[in-house]
């Protein structure tokens, strides 16, 4: 993405700049029940190769730009992350990213890159980004051409025998309201295809398209913790459950339900995951006519719910005691939508009710314990309330507006979904594994009686994760905290030749430096004047100088030892 926002003509003057703008530039860094498509049922098997995936994207997919041993590696993005936990299953990893890929380049890239890696299913990681939806003025055209590449690559790749599985359009801090209304637009239409697909926008989202603050490592990238909550996206036994032949979720249709009297202690539906989850969406039809608990969901020393008041109304209870209200009762006969979103990175739980939000509340918590119809063993809390229930979909994204609304309209969202338990069993009883339909091995069971055994072992997961080794360069430069407003000063064009401009902009209270006004990257303050990039290869920093009438004349361009000035002109 980087090479085709920061290219421009430079002269023979400027080789010390196009040597800073390639030092910028990660492409110089380094090269139930339904039958799937007869397309992926035909790439499925139980051979050794089939047990390889391939990582195909660009910059984010690569791990740009993240530390795991050593400063900048890019050994700890969400790929290289899947790569540790699937190799003492048996499977192969291997990234063949390519940083400033967009659908074009990968698509004349497969036959090269791909095939000899042998790979029988690979993740397809691309950005719209660097599709050049940042500066394109017909954004839906951007949509059109990334959406007619994607269904190429698709093509492309079952027709060589390898299954893909295709990641959502993720945040960017370059994003705008129009471009958050594309990429969610693209993610809606990925999400209705035959093809596996992993929801990274949900969890590095800050509700409108871009990074949490605090999470990155530029504008376009996240940093270690970003790639973290990406990774986390991703259902861990999603490549067992391909392997194995099961197919992308298609909805089912049915009038069967579960009815839940509350007269067991055993909670009449449970899923314990397999492996540690960050953020997620937890979403179920149900018909309640009385009041007590409909959903709950254990962490370490909390236990969060939602349940239906003695007035009828439904309220969430977070695990620091704040609540969330509906403003009318649930209580009168209908089915109701009930959406619990968690969006760990920010910190909030988001409660919907058929398609509209209720509100948030802030809360921090690592879940071991999802049950619907009551607590669970050893919990204290009000009965389970008697209702009726279908349709339990669990999520490792948490979904945003757009999406909640799509299920309140009968939509299946498959990317990243875990569990989809349509709980139209027709026996149940203690310990009974109910159907799940997610691309995934994971187990939803009833009134089951192991759950503390099963929750000890993920909860060592739970604390290994906490624990995990976390690279930190000691020399990394620290920004200042300083007064946005002195941003305003320096806001302007310097032009170092003709055919060169820096250009400074200010920004979501960010200053920020484009040159010849392509592309934008981040400046952090080290004094009231000095500012510097967070790049890899050559240190970059500007220094803005004052004239006598005090306003700022110039700026000098630092890299590494050289100082390259540039005129104010605006």
């Amino acid at each position: 993405m980087w090479q085709k926002r920061w290219g421009c003509v430079l002269t023979s003057s400027l080789l010390v700049t196009a040597v800073v703008l390639a030092g910028t530039n990660p492409r110089a860094y380094g090269q139930r029940r339904a039958e799937s498509t007869q397309a992926d049922r035909s790439t499925v098997d139980q051979s050794a190769a089939a047990k390889t995936i391939a990582v195909l994207g660009s910059s984010v997919a690569r791990g740009w730009v993240t530390s795991y041993e050593a400063k900048q590696d890019l050994l700890n993005g969400y790929a290289f992350r899947l790569e540790r936990l699937l190799k003492p299953r048996g499977w192969k990893v291997v990234n063949i990213s390519n940083p400033g890929d967009d659908t074009k380049d990968v698509l004349a890239r497969i036959e090269r890159d791909l095939l000899p890696t042998g790979a029988k299913i690979v993740i397809i990681g691309l950005s719209m980004s660097n599709e050049g939806l940042e500066t394109a003025k017909n954004p839906d055209r951007v949509l059109k051409s990334y959406e007619r590449g994607l269904k190429k690559i698709i093509q492309v790749c079952r027709k060589n025998g390898i299954t893909p599985v295709v990641g959502l359009c993720y945040p960017n801090d370059n994003y705008d309201a129009k471009h958050y209304a594309v990429i969610k637009k693209m993610n809606a239409r990925i999400n209705t295809w035959d093809v596996p697909s992993i929801n990274f926008l949900g969890p590095a989202d800050n509700g409108t398209g871009g990074w949490v603050e605090g999470y990155t490592f530029d504008l376009d990238h996240p940093d270690n913790t970003g790639h973290h909550v990406m990774f986390h996206a991703i259902v861990p036994s999603l490549f067992d459950a391909m392997l194995a032949g099961k197919p992308t979720p298609t909805p089912v249709k049915s009038s069967a339900h579960m009815t839940v009297k509350g007269e067991r202690d055993e909670p009449p539906v449970s899923f314990i995951p397999e492996d540690v989850i960050l953020s997620f969406t937890v979403a179920v039809q149900v018909r309640p006519s009385s009041e007590g608990c409909l959903i709950a969901v254990k962490g370490p020393n909390a236990w969060p719910r939602v349940k239906v008041e003695r007035d009828g109304k439904l309220r969430y209870a977070s695990s620091v005691g704040k609540t969330i209200d509906s403003p009318v009762p649930v209580t009168d006969g209908d089915w109701h939508d009930v959406v619990v979103c968690y969006r760990h990175l920010r910190g909030e739980t988001e409660l919907f009710l058929d398609g509209e939000s209720l509100g948030k509340t802030d809360e921090v918590f690592l879940p071991v314990h999802f049950t619907l119809g009551g607590y669970g063993t050893g919990a204290r809390g009000p009965e389970s309330a008697r209702a009726d229930y279908r349709e339990l979909l669990i999520y490792r994204s948490p979904l945003n507006e757009d999406e909640v609304k799509a299920l309140h309209e009968g939509k299946l969202l498959q990317a990243s979904l875990e569990v989809y338990a349509p709980l139209d069993d027709e026996r149940v009883g203690t310990n009974t594994p109910l159907v799940n339909l997610a691309q995934s091995m994971s187990k939803v069971v009833a009134y089951p009686t192991d759950t503390d055994e099963q929750m000890a072992g993920l909860a060592g997961k739970v604390e290994e994760t906490r624990n995990a080794k976390r690279y930190i360069d000691p020399n990394e430069k620290k920004p200042i905290d300083v007064d946005p407003a002195i941003f305003d000063a320096y806001v302007g064009d310097y032009r170092v030749d003709p055919n060169f401009t820096l250009v400074i902009l200010k920004e979501k209270g960010r200053l920020l430096l484009s040159p010849n006004g392509m592309g934008k990257t981040q400046l952090y303050p080290e004094s009231e004047t000095r500012f510097f990039a967070r790049i890899m290869g050559p240190k970059i920093a500007v220094t803005f100088v004052k004239g006598q009438d005090g306003k700022v004349s110039e700026l000098i361009f630092h890299q590494d030892s050289m100082k390259i000035p540039a005129k104010r002109v605006r």
